[in-house]
């Protein structure tokens, strides 16, 4: 599932399978239900978080799309990598394009949570027994992102 349908229509044609196209607001407004037969196993959510609202309202609905032993893993920026910038605290931050090419141009913003809001957020979701994965860059060896695994309560 992707908000990108040239996304979707690449996936489709490397691996068989229920392929969607969908927008946070297609999940979280329930447009999206109505077009399922089942519900999923697990929701994968890829360094794609980067609204307040957007992602509370995203991440609640997710548990009615889960199957009672269905698991949730969001992998993002690492939270403890604000701390090396004096900068640990949750709220609106200005991003950076650099290293990805004179491509992106236009600058964005993305809302910043530390871990203690992320287990928070997750928590008040319907999401419990949240287990916590750094990662690490090979080369710099600093943390590079962090992956939250729970399951549905």
């Amino acid at each position: 599932m992707d908000i990108i349908p040239e996304f979707v229509a690449e996936a489709k044609a490397k691996v068989k399978g229920n392929f969607f196209v969908a927008s946070y607001e297609d999940i979280y407004g329930y447009t999206l239900k109505m077009r399922l037969s089942k519900l999923f196993d697990a929701v994968v959510i890829n360094f794609a978080l980067i609204g307040k609202e957007s992602a509370e309202n995203l991440l609640a609905s997710l548990p009615q799309y889960l199957l009672p032993a269905g698991k949730l893993f969001i992998q993002t920026l690492h939270p403890h990598s604000r701390k090396e910038m004096n900068d640990y605290l949750t709220g609106w931050k200005e991003g950076s394009w650099d290293g990805l090419g004179d491509q992106f141009t236009r600058p964005y913003e993305w809302y910043f949570r530390t871990v203690e809001d992320w287990l928070q957020l997750i928590n008040k979701s319907g999401f419990g027994k949240i287990k916590i994965t750094d990662t690490i860059h090979p080369q710099s060896e600093q943390l590079a992102s962090v992956i939250f695994e729970c399951n549905v309560k």
